[in-house]
């Protein structure tokens, strides 16, 4: 399943948080681990307090950016109208509620961080306590499970000096018990062994949750981070040589931009993606959307 509506925004704030930091990667040896006595104080993931001048200061400058800024806001203040989500399957999946979570946890933390105003912490803290009290994350599904993960772990780490501790303990407990510890029984993680966009999406929705409650759950988190170090280099391969994506361009569209968040987050919280970033065709796979696509905007329909 792919994003049908809403993805152009997600892919600025990608750009957003890339531009206000250097994205290439330190040539770091994938065999070196982290020195994660040296992770980055909250906010860590993808944009630091710092970084926040700077992309107030593009959006003002950049048109385009002014009026995407402003329908995320726009779409936060729809939300803060709407009901916290319900634990709702639709067949085994439980996806479509996992990704309504990303993008209100993303607009409404990202509204908070640009605005201050009290109603988006408010409403993203009703939605956190609803999310974390779901029965499952539904991990047999685990895309399910990686989108929610990384929902729960921007909002905390974002929001990280205004949330109740109440509702932090609430999150990293959640984190825990309903996404790392079902990533380790073999009926759940496939994506482990996966080249295709499974991967990325699963692991960079682990990663960005070891990331952020680093401190609390040091031993928890290390393991995952390591893990997905070795696992993300099988999709990664794919990209070689030359950026070509074997599962088409709609989940190059899906895969890619998690690959990216991965990487960002990594960069932002720990200094450097470990040489992720370096591997062969992965900087050159936005030429691959330009020579997929036609003059009729319409794209080379192959795969899935």
């Amino acid at each position: 399943m792919l994003y049908s509506k809403n993805y152009f925004v997600r892919g600025y704030l990608i750009l957003l948080t890339l531009l206000v930091f250097q994205t290439q990667a330190q040539n770091t040896p994938l065999a070196e681990t982290f020195n994660y006595s040296k992770i980055a104080n909250h906010p860590r993931l993808m944009l630091n307090k710092e970084d926040e001048v700077v992309l107030k200061k593009v959006i003002g400058e950049i048109p385009e950016f002014k009026k995407i800024d402003a329908f995320i806001k726009e779409s936060a203040d729809k939300f803060i109208l709407e009901e916290p989500l319900v634990f709702e399957m639709k067949g085994k999946r439980l996806l479509a509620v996992s990704r309504k979570a990303l993008t209100r946890l993303y607009y409404l933390s990202y509204s908070y961080r640009l605005t201050q105003d009290k109603k988006y912490l408010q409403r993203a803290e009703k939605e956190i306590i609803a999310l974390c009290s779901f029965e499952s994350w539904n991990p047999s599904h685990f895309l399910d499970t990686g989108e929610m993960c990384m929902a729960l772990a921007i909002a905390y780490d974002w929001m990280y000096f205004d949330l109740q501790e109440s509702t932090k303990l609430m999150v990293r407990k959640a984190i825990v018990e309903k996404a790392f510890k079902p990533s380790y029984l073999k009926e759940n993680n496939f994506f482990i062994e996966s080249s295709g966009n499974w991967n990325s999406v699963c692991n960079a929705g682990l990663v960005f949750g070891a990331l952020t409650i680093m401190e609390d759950e040091k031993n928890e988190c290390i393991p995952i981070i390591e893990r997905a170090m070795k696992s993300n280099l099988l999709p990664l391969a794919e990209y070689a040589p030359d950026g070509n994506y074997p599962e088409g361009p709609g989940y190059w569209n899906y895969g890619t931009s998690f690959q990216v968040m991965l990487i960002a987050g990594l960069e932002s919280a720990l200094g450097s993606d470990n040489g992720l970033s370096k591997s062969p065709g992965f900087m050159k796979t936005a030429n691959y959307m330009q020579f997929s696509a036609g003059n009729s905007g319409s794209l080379f329909n192959y795969s899935d």
